[in-house]
Formats: structure tokens, C-alpha cells, sequence
């Protein structure tokens, strides 16, 4: 499309799975400020149930859906059905005069879908249940996270995959993005960053995520895609991307182990994470450790080293390095201990 042809737009309404802001940024450039309309709403709520005038880009890069339209309300609630507060993510559920009746001829999942709605003293009032997950913002506009059933939980803690995704088309450093879930030899869950890139500078990209995000939600691997494959219906083919290409994990520059304690403490680690080399500064959670396997590792350290160490130290002493400098101030105060057992266990 020739930029120059659409001068004459008065309004251009957009809406979509997920926003591209620097596209929206170009939209503003040709357009000019106000002429942009972001819209959201689901077929069962007749069209649109939200709107965001784009004036300018906000700082953080997100497009949000905005505020209700006229005879439109909008409810973000918990799991318990309750509303949450600002800033915390919730299901959408909308209700209003542009809620449909139902699905024809399939009346279990209108009964899942649409709800009485007991916000409002109308006998006949419904919500529209959308499974898409949200948060208000403080100046009381909504912003889109993804989907409720994009939700995974990692290390015992519950992530929303798009809310990474998001914050990765913020750094500038991608094109685009997706972020899946793959179980590794241990079976433990692992976050797998796919990015279509120039070039992938991994580090660059953990290091613009670790002032944004906790550590649980960076990802554990970093794969260089050459394209987002879609499905036929235009929607991003998770299953195909996932198939198609092979994990590359996030390792630290390899240093061999100099001590006797490292050397026994990598030997121990290679054993229980099942991989092939660990070095100094390699970090037992990056390697594919969990909380359970925290208690095999303190196992063995006691086992073999006749110490007395917690649980609590694994996670504060992380890496072979670290952990090994504990180890040797605790055997410089030895007090030998009886065979543990492995009744102590602090989940993440």
C-alpha cells in the first residue's frame, strides 16, 4: 500500500491476536496522532467491546485494548470469580447490551461460556466468559497478557507466556518472538525462547529481561528462528515451531573445575542433571534443577562430603564455584553427620 494514499483516512480501526507496536508506530507516522483506533472484542459480544485512541506510543511499547464502549462492562476477575486489584492479571469477562444469547444448538458450552451476571440487579444480565487474561492499568485502561489457557507453571510458579513475549518485542533486539514449553531429560518444564533476529545476541536479550522480569520467567534456551510458522488459521503454529528446531541451552563460558571439591561437586551435578560437562560458573537451575532435584544434590553432598548443608543453600550458593567455596569453609569446621535422609524440601 502506497503510505501516501491513506492521508485521506479519518479513522483507522486495527485489532488482532497480538498488536505489533512498531507497526502501529508506522501507522502513526503516515497517519498523523488520533487517527488510530485499537479495538478489541470477541464475536460473542457483538464486534467490539473496547477501544484505545492511539495519540502517541506509550513508553513501555504496549498497545492496550482500552476502556468499554457505551452500554459496556468490562470485569477482571480471579479464579474464584472475584474482582482483582490494578496491576494484577485477571480474566476478562464483558457484559453488557452487546453480549449474545448463547451458541445454537450447544448448550453445554453456552452454560461454561456465558454466565449469570452478578455484578448487576438485572434478572437476565449475562457475562461473556472470554479466556483471555488481562490487567487494568492505573489510568483505567485494560491491557491484553494472552490467553488464560497460555498460562504454564514453571519451578512452582505460574507464568503467562505472552507477558515475556511481550516484554521481548520491547527490547528492540528481536523482529519477533514466541516463548514455549518443552520437558527436558529430567522431565522437568523448561522455557524455550524462539526469535526471528539479524543476529541472536543471547546475552544482550537476558540482560535487557533480568531488569523486567524475575529470573523464573527468562528463558532457559534460545533458539534463532528463520520465521513464526502460522496455521491455516492465520494464528501462530506452536506445535510446528516447537518440531522444527533443536534447543540450543543457555550455558556460561566453560571453565574446567581446578579443586578437589569442584571437581567432585560437577561430578555429582552431571549425575543427577544428567548432562555431559559442568563447569565453574554453570548454575544448577539454569542446567535444568528443581527443587526436587535439590534434595537428590544435598543427598549426595552430604553423602560425600560428611557435612551438614540445607536445602536453603543450594538456592543461595547456585553455582559449582559458589557452592564449592561453601563446602570447603564448612569442612575448614568439620562436623562429620549421619547418612541423611531426604525429608527436607522447599518448593519454588
Amino acid at each position: 500500500v502506497n503510505p501516501t494514499s491513506l492521508k485521506s483516512l479519518r479513522i483507522l480501526l486495527f485489532g488482532g491476536e497480538k498488536v505489533s507496536f512498531p507497526h502501529v508506530q508506522k501507522g502513526i507516522d503516515i497517519l498523523g496522532s488520533g487517527k488510530m483506533i485499537h479495538v478489541y472484542g470477541p464475536t460473542e459480544t457483538t464486534v467490539y467491546a473496547t477501544y484505545y485512541p492511539v495519540d502517541y506510543m506509550r513508553k513501555d511499547g504496549y498497545v492496550p485494548i482500552g476502556k468499554p464502549l457505551a452500554n459496556t462492562q468490562l470485569f477482571v476477575l480471579d479464579e474464584k470469580m472475584k474482582p482483582v486489584p490494578t496491576g494484577v492479571a485477571g480474566e476478562l469477562y464483558i457484559g453488557g447490551d452487546g453480549v449474545a444469547l448463547g451458541y445454537i444448538n450447544n448448550p453445554e458450552l453456552t452454560s461454561i461460556k456465558f454466565l449469570k451476571n452478578r455484578f448487576s440487579s438485572e434478572e437476565n444480565s449475562r457475562l461473556y466468559r472470554t479466556g483471555d487474561l488481562v490487567k487494568w492499568l492505573h489510568d483505567g485502561n485494560i491491557e491484553y497478557l494472552g490467553r488464560t489457557d497460555n498460562q504454564v507453571k514453571v519451578r512452582g510458579y505460574r507464568i503467562e507466556l505472552n507477558e515475556i513475549e511481550n516484554v521481548l518485542q520491547e527490547s528492540g533486539l528481536v523482529k519477533q518472538a514466541v516463548v514455549l514449553v518443552k520437558e527436558d531429560a529430567n522431565g522437568n518444564t523448561r522455557l524455550i525462547g524462539y526469535v526471528v533476529a539479524e543476529e541472536l545476541d543471547k546475552q544482550s536479550i537476558i540482560n535487557f529481561l533480568s531488569g523486567k522480569l524475575p529470573r523464573y520467567m527468562i528463558p532457559d534456551a534460545w533458539i534463532k528462528a528463520d520465521s513464526i510458522p502460522l496455521n491455516s488459521n492465520g494464528k501462530i503454529d506452536k506445535t510446528s515451531l516447537a518440531d522444527s528446531y533443536t534447543v540450543e541451552l543457555i550455558s556460561n563460558e566453560y571453565v574446567a573445575p581446578s579443586s578437589e571439591t569442584e571437581n567432585k561437586l560437577a561430578e555429582i551435578w552431571q549425575n543427577i542433571l544428567k548432562v555431559r560437562k559442568v563447569g565453574v560458573h554453570d548454575e544448577f537451575f539454569e542446567l535444568g534443577g528443581s527443587s526436587l532435584l535439590a534434595v537428590r544434590l544435598v543427598s549426595a553432598i552430604r553423602k560425600e562430603f560428611k557435612i551438614d548443608l540445607a536445602i536453603r543453600d543450594v538456592f543461595e550458593y547456585t553455582s559449582v564455584g559458589a557452592l564449592a567455596k561453601y563446602i570447603e569453609i564448612k569442612l575448614n569446621n568439620y562436623e562429620e553427620v549421619e547418612d541423611p535422609t531426604e525429608t527436607e524440601l522447599l518448593i519454588i
